[in-house]
């Protein structure tokens, strides 16, 4: 059996597989997430316009809103878990 932690209870070869299976699975994940962005259409605008401002790139909507998909499925942020910080207002 192999340990998480020191201060876990030591986990069972069918719990250490499936640890490694949603590992791979959120790879996999990643590996899509890098490829779409590697494939996005971006536009550095500011060389085709009087625009001086070079901060900013366009991306197409359409690989913009595939990005967003593949970044949908990683659910790394779980709100329902996150208390919300109020802003302060000075």
């Amino acid at each position: 059996m192999v340990k998480r932690y020191m201060h876990t209870q030591p986990i069972t070869d069918v719990e250490f597989i499936k640890q490694i299976q949603r590992l791979q699975k959120n790879i996999q994940i990643y590996e899509e997430l890098a490829d779409k962005i590697r494939n996005a259409a971006v536009m550095d605008r500011s060389i085709y316009s009087d625009e001086q401002d070079s901060d900013w790139l366009s991306i197409n909507r359409e690989d913009y809103a595939q990005i967003m998909e593949v970044l949908s499925k990683l659910d790394l942020w779980k709100p329902w878990n996150q208390t919300i910080q109020p802003r302060i207002m000075k």
